[in-house]
């Protein structure tokens, strides 16, 4: 079922799965202002959705998964039409069920479905202990996602219920009871060493980091930050109204707010078309100067290219993190990542703002996510104990 509904100016799809029963929301942009416009893309979902699930329903028993490989596989063609953003680009998810398949191939590939027991999920989950990549925590995500693959089989009628029941009873990885690594706690930046660092950046690196201090945005926030997203009609606060961000599918808005110091950062990119992404690392790439030895004659022919690739007209959150640890590396720091910068800003929003403040401006759906995100301030209790202690 697709429902259609407008919030404000903004519409927004209900996607709900038939398969799962579960409701996903999807925010239609500010490029969709008619409700004709938004139609006729709620029918073209309506449709793909309803293409997809009957190709499952109706496929000859033959055609099946047979194995818990196939099992994957199929799963993994089903997260490719289902975790989807607004532009028709992959949610990480699909990342993350890609990488859980290839563990399923590498360990357990020819397993018959009726035989996917709580033994060999155990030894499947053993693996990536062994394996050693993963925290326990990120351990626990990927075993709950091939949970949610085996429920996904059972309401499709690929899996009988016995086997999701049977493995739903596994317990997940205790702290202190497994061979797992434990990931380490994302504390604030050092300031002393992000501007270090960031003297070292290409200046849109730079203008980033100086922003995601200010408004405390997420990286995958930042990068995808577009002129057409800011509302500058006020004077003292412009307000980013994202129409892409972690929450999007909960139905949930979520709002970047500039100050005065941060207008300033952004007033140059502002002056971009308004669907450009406003940090793109062509410019960064078309900055460099070239090596000596290596300048180009005017008429000079471009040499072959060694590779397919081809670079993006905007960051991602990934590739913003590769560039502050070059930048880290030349600046001889120890390596920090961008969520350091919003739990710096978490934690002195919270400072002076207190615990609903700081919810309210990281865009947490509850506190319980801010008392990561800001850091205790224990400046407080240190001047108490001075007083009395």
């Amino acid at each position: 079922m697709v429902v259609l509904f407008q919030r404000g100016n903004r519409f927004s799809l209900k996607i709900t799965n038939p398969l799962t029963g579960k409701p996903k929301y999807r925010s239609l942009g500010p490029g969709v202002t008619t409700r004709e416009q938004a139609e006729t893309i709620r029918q073209a979902v309506k449709r793909s959705l309803e293409t997809k699930t009957l190709a499952y329903a109706l496929a000859p028993t033959s055609a099946k998964p047979q194995s818990i490989g196939d099992l994957a596989t199929a799963y993994v063609e089903f997260a490719e039409g289902y975790y989807l953003r607004d532009d028709g680009t992959h949610t990480s998810q699909v990342h993350l069920i890609r990488s859980d398949s290839k563990r399923i191939e590498a360990v357990c590939p020819k397993v018959a479905i009726p035989e996917f027991s709580p033994r060999v999920f155990k030894h499947l989950r053993e693996f990536m202990v062994e394996e050693g990549r993963q925290t326990r925590d990120s351990i626990n995500e990927s075993m709950n996602r091939i949970k949610r693959m085996l429920k996904w089989g059972v309401e499709n009628e690929l899996v009988h219920p016995d086997i999701l029941a049977a493995v739903q009873a596994v317990a997940p990885l205790k702290k202190g009871r497994t061979k797992a690594r434990e990931g380490s706690k994302v504390l604030p930046a050092n300031m002393e060493d992000v501007r270090k660092a960031q003297a070292e950046a290409p200046k849109v690196i730079a203008a980033m980091i100086d922003l995601q201090l200010l408004c405390g945005a997420r990286p995958g926030e930042i990068v995808l930050l577009r002129p057409r997203n800011i509302d500058t009609s006020r004077d003292d606060v412009w307000i980013a109204d994202l129409s892409e961000h972690k929450n999007q599918w909960r139905g949930i808005e979520r709002f970047l707010y500039f100050g005065r110091r941060a207008q300033i950062i952004l007033k140059e990119y502002m002056l971009r078309p308004p669907d450009a992404y406003m940090f793109n690392p062509r410019e960064v790439v078309a900055a460099k100067p070239a090596p000596k030895g290596k300048r180009r004659r005017p008429n000079q022919k471009p040499n072959r290219r060694k590779t397919s690739r081809r670079l993006s007209d905007h960051y991602t959150a990934e590739s913003y993190r590769r560039a502050i640890s070059r930048a880290c590396e030349d600046a001889h720091v120890e390596v920090w990542c961008p969520n350091q910068l919003r739990h710096e800003a978490g934690t002195n929003v919270r400072r002076v703002f207190g615990l609903e403040g700081a919810q309210v401006y990281l865009g947490h759906a509850n506190a319980d996510i801010t008392q990561v995100y800001a850091e205790v301030d224990r400046e407080k209790a240190i001047r108490i104990a001075q007083e009395i202690g």
